[in-house]
This record gives structure tokens, sequence and C-alpha cells, in this order.
């Protein structure tokens, strides 16, 4: 995905989202969690949502790292998305 590590705890890693901006913390678990979302409209399953200003050049890196992703897909004729699995299958997509 492209984001830089720059803390590691015992149990945590963290990585820059972009300078100055948000920050992704992840946890190591003792045992397998799942993932749990509340019910809502817009979303069709359970997944994260990563946003770029651009869908096509985070496909085309993905691929490139030989993640399997689907085809870029129109949301509303407009917003291009896509979606892949995190190496535990967990199901992720990336929108612009």
């Amino acid at each position: 995905m492209g984001l830089q590590e720059f803390q590691r705890g015992d149990i945590t890693v963290e990585f820059k989202v972009s300078d100055g901006g948000p920050v992704l913390v992840l946890f190591q678990a003792e045992q397998d969690v799942p993932v749990r979302f509340p019910s809502n409209r817009h979303i069709d399953g359970n997944f994260f949502i990563f946003k770029t200003p651009d869908a096509e050049a985070a496909h085309r890196r993905l691929m490139d790292h030989g993640v399997s992703v689907t085809d870029i897909l129109l949301y509303e004729g407009v917003q291009k998305y896509f979606f892949f699995e995190d190496p535990d299958g967990n199901r992720l997509s990336v929108e612009d």
C-alpha cells in the first residue's frame, strides 16, 4: 500500500499515511478476531476502504506487487473503485 512504517512496539506497528496526516496503528491480537461492521445502506459486505487520488495507479501498483485485485468498477458512473484481499483474507477496497 506504500505506507511508511515509522514506529514498532511489542504488539503494535504504526504507519504514516501521509506527511503530517493520519496514522494507521495495527495491533497484534492473541487470536483471530473477526472485524465487525455495522449494517448500513451504503456498503455491501464488510471491508475497509482506502481513499486515493488515483484508483488506476493504486490498482497498477498492487498488481505489480502480485496482489490479486478485481477489475476497476464505477460507482454512479464517476467514482472508480476496486477490491482486494489482505494475506489473511480480509476484504479491502480502494476508491478515488
